[in-house]
């Protein structure tokens, strides 16, 4: 029969869905096959030493039978009655007897009353044999055989074997209550392990049912972000979730302004189409008409092109070269404002490759050196460094840019870094003011100052913190 293709979603089925289940199965698993395992060894450790005790029973009793032993008259006798009692009474389960050679046998205890032993091997002189024998009734027996021979009889090397037999259903016997207790001890204590187990798993596994269900709280708009003080397993997880969750937060509050900017900016050329369109035909502007026509197509094509930008560094994306990028930039301001005889200091590591989108990047940086080559005197000096992340995660960087231009009165900054300062952000070009280079910083999770430079005019530091 064909098995069941998985789910289309790739989901796992919920019968393995549950990490605790899954732990739990194969803790299961592994604790079936180490205490079988274990109760197979302890017991044939335990049949082993009981077949010993057997043996070493059988033992004592042969040499109890041969210190009974008594020789008269050139014949081995054996006394009426013995030190054992269990071999004067039939059915006892331990008989013994003394053969001369391999046939004939010259004493047999009352307990052997229609018991004969099989025939077997018996020993050398001197020499003992323990094994397992059936008796004339079908039942087994345990046998040790011991071969000797009487000095004071006539024939000195004819050996007499002496043989003692006990039935083996008693050593069976304590076998099975041997294996049942094991059977009973074990699985006590796997119950109670498993129970041991999955205490500790609810405990261990609780920040993963923590982070269920503060997520779910998030998605219902309880919560803004995770939680901190989790284990450090699940520090980066839920430091780039909040990341991610930020940035999405940052994301539909950029469209928001987006929108906002393009209806804004679409008012006037509106108005001024509605006007060209009030005048008589025929005196029409058709030049001013196209005009505005452009200009509402420059207007949307630019905000679609914000709407649309990346969120500064985010999890997921390929690291770019900064100091490339700034040296470009460079580069291009250079010939932009080459009449202007501006010169450009850089202090640039040899890479610095850092997680980000490019597109990004090039906006925050190319705005701030625009604004810089466009207001500067002279000098612009331009640093970049790395700032390394505490816990090992993704680096920052941090980018000064300085100028000795007029730069900017202190009470005038927040105002200049303030959203809707119109500034027009539809000229072409890279300078469309520091509130759009202030809210990529926002959405990349970075800081942006500005104060005076030493240089005498505005230094812009941009810091972007893992």
């Amino acid at each position: 029969m064909p098995s069941s293709p998985p789910p289309a979603d790739g989901v796992a089925t919920p019968a393995v869905r549950s990490l605790s289940a899954r732990l739990l199965v194969v803790v299961s698993v592994l604790l079936t096959i180490f205490f079988g395992l274990t109760i197979i060894i302890l017991e044939l450790g335990f049949e082993r030493s009981a077949e010993k005790s057997v043996e070493d029973r059988l033992g004592a009793r042969v040499i109890m039978l041969l210190s009974s032993a008594q020789t008269e008259n050139g014949r081995l006798e054996m006394p009426a009655t013995l030190p054992e009692p269990l071999f004067a009474t039939p059915g006892s389960g331990v008989i013994g007897q003394i053969q001369a050679g391999h046939d004939s046998v010259v004493w047999r205890s009352a307990s052997a009353v229609g018991i004969e032993l099989s025939q077997r091997a018996l020993p050398f002189v001197n020499q003992r044999r323990f094994d397992r024998v059936t008796a004339s009734d079908g039942e087994e027996m345990f046998a040790l055989s011991l071969a000797v021979a009487f000095d004071d009889l006539p024939d000195r090397t004819a050996p007499f074997t002496v043989t003692v037999a006990e039935r083996t259903a008693p050593y069976w016997a304590q076998v099975s209550r041997f294996r049942r207790q094991l059977l009973t001890y074990f699985s006590a204590l796997a119950i109670l392990l498993l129970a041991a187990q999955a205490v500790a798993l609810r405990w261990v596994l609780s920040p993963l049912r923590k982070v269920a269900d503060e997520i779910r709280q998030i998605e219902q708009g309880d919560q803004r972000a995770l939680s901190q003080g989790y284990p450090s397993e699940l520090a980066g997880l839920t430091r780039n979730t909040n990341r991610l969750l930020d940035a999405e937060r940052k994301r539909r509050a950029r469209y928001r302004n987006t929108l906002g900017n393009l209806a804004h900016s679409l008012k006037t050329p509106l108005a001024v189409l509605r006007t060209a369109l009030d005048v008589k035909p025929g005196h029409r502007d058709d030049a001013l008409m196209e005009q505005q026509i452009d200009r509402m197509n420059e207007i949307v094509s630019y905000q679609l092109q914000r709407a649309g930008a990346g969120s500064g560094i985010n999890v997921g994306q390929e690291k770019i070269d900064l100091v490339f990028i700034v040296g470009d930039i460079v580069e291009a301001l250079n010939k932009v404002y080459a009449d202007r005889g501006v010169a450009c200091r850089m202090s640039l590591p040899d890479s610095l490759r850092l997680l980000g989108d490019r597109g990004d990047v090039m906006e925050m940086l190319g705005n701030v050196l625009d604004n810089a080559y466009k207001w500067a005197h002279r000098d612009v000096h331009v640093s970049l460094s790395t700032v390394n992340s505490p816990d090992g995660g993704p680096a920052g960087f941090a980018f000064v840019v300085e100028d000795d231009g007029p730069g900017i009165a202190e009470e005038a900054r927040d105002a200049a870094l303030a959203r809707g300062g119109r500034l027009d952000e539809t000229v072409a070009g890279q300078g469309i003011g520091l509130a759009v280079v202030r809210e990529l910083v926002d959405v990349s999770g970075g800081d942006l100052t500005l104060d005076r430079a030493q240089l005498g005019g505005l230094r812009v530091t941009i810091r972007i913190a893992p």
